[in-house]
């Protein structure tokens, strides 16, 4: 198993998220706008759970399939 890869891989995730969950905090909202550096840490895991709450979901603050498209599609352009 190629951890190197795995880690680049989550890298690019996250950043996408956080990339994402600043383009909805910057339409408005309740969403905090967080910095996109690529790590999933208390500033993201707050941003997902400020959406959650949004959208009146359980604020877990992970990201599920359902969530993670809802993030890919929500705001401007999408």
């Amino acid at each position: 198993m190629d951890l190197t890869a795995l880690s680049e891989e989550y890298r690019t995730a996250a950043d996408r998220l956080q990339e994402r969950l600043r383009d909805i905090a910057r339409a408005g909202g309740s969403i905090p706008l967080i910095a996109a550096d690529g790590v999933f840490g208390p500033a993201t895991r707050e941003a997902v759970q400020a959406l959650q709450r949004q959208l009146g979901l359980e604020e877990t603050g992970a990201v599920g399939p359902v969530l993670w498209a809802e993030i890919m599609t929500r705001g401007p352009g999408y």
